[in-house]
């Protein structure tokens, strides 16, 4: 049997919607673009959230880090993620 990439594709999206189930994904840049509800919803409620506390140990290498991801070099951003993506042991989606 020859599977083509038709097929593959056709694949991974039965297979991604049947993981979405009844779940509506949606994408924001900040929280400015969400309502009221939705912020409660998904970031407010301390029912829901975590509270987890960040030190920062090397003041300089955060803020290059932090400049890098927020700013407008789009294949520095990108790069950073790639090299970074196998190393991620919770990612909040």
């Amino acid at each position: 049997m020859v599977t083509t990439w038709v097929q593959v594709r056709e694949l991974f999206t039965f297979i991604a919607a049947q993981g979405k189930g009844d779940y509506q994904v949606q994408r924001y840049k900040v929280l400015g673009e969400m309502s009221s509800e939705q912020l409660w919803q998904t970031t407010m409620d301390p029912k829901r959230g975590t509270l987890s506390q960040v030190k920062l140990e090397d003041f300089s290498e955060t803020d290059a880090i932090f400049t890098m991801l927020m700013g407008d070099d789009d294949e520095s951003r990108r790069k950073f993620i790639k090299d970074k993506a196998l190393d991620v042991k919770s990612l909040d989606i």
